[in-house]
């Protein structure tokens, strides 16, 4: 019977013992900023010492959050397409989809003819207000039109725009827009 009492007790310690090793108290709640959070479950089986062998199974929940943006490479070499971006745009209410159509040659004004993209509007600064999703071939030419947009900038604040780079994509948008707005925009497109 004491046998049965110290296994009983032990095996208690062994389960009070595992799970207290998530760090938190039961049901506490941890905040912090996920980019895009991964799971997977590991099954292992633990082997507690003790006066006789308790195999304990335990499931082990394993999440890798990405890097923050600040230490993440320049670029992941990732391909995206003009879609992914709008799409991502409309799902966290940056814009409302209404009116994205292809870039035309005409969108392009006086900056490079390279590349192509999106259009999208956003009505709420003016009729014509808006910005655009450009997609490259090379980094050449993703950084010879990033040149054109950040000179006109520098040239006139009345020329400013947002721009905002992630590996084959620029992201250019009507200088109007709040900056806080704008770096709404810059999160998505890194969190991508």
């Amino acid at each position: 019977m004491k046998a049965d009492k110290r296994m009983g007790l032990a095996l208690v310690a062994v389960v009070m013992l595992l799970a207290g090793c998530g760090g938190a108290p039961a049901g506490a709640v941890r905040s912090e900023t996920v980019v895009a959070p991964q799971t997977v479950i590991v099954r292992e089986t633990v082997v507690v010492p003790v006066p006789q062998t308790v195999i304990v199974p335990q499931t082990v929940v394993v999440t890798a959050t990405p890097l923050p943006t600040s230490t993440r490479r320049a670029t992941s070499g990732r391909q995206w397409s003009a879609g992914d971006v709008i799409g991502a745009f409309v799902a966290y209410h940056l814009i409302d989809g209404v009116g994205v159509r292809a870039l035309t040659k005409d969108d392009y004004g006086l900056a490079p003819y390279v590349g192509s993209g999106l259009r999208f509007r956003l009505p709420a600064l003016c009729a014509d207000c808006g910005g655009r999703v450009f997609t490259f071939e090379s980094a050449a030419d993703r950084d010879a039109v990033r040149a054109y947009y950040e000179g006109m900038g520098r040239q006139s604040a009345a020329l400013f725009s947002w721009v905002f780079v992630r590996d084959n994509v620029l992201v250019q948008i009507n200088g109007d827009l709040p900056e806080a707005q704008a770096r709404q925009f810059e999160a998505v497109l890194q969190g991508l």
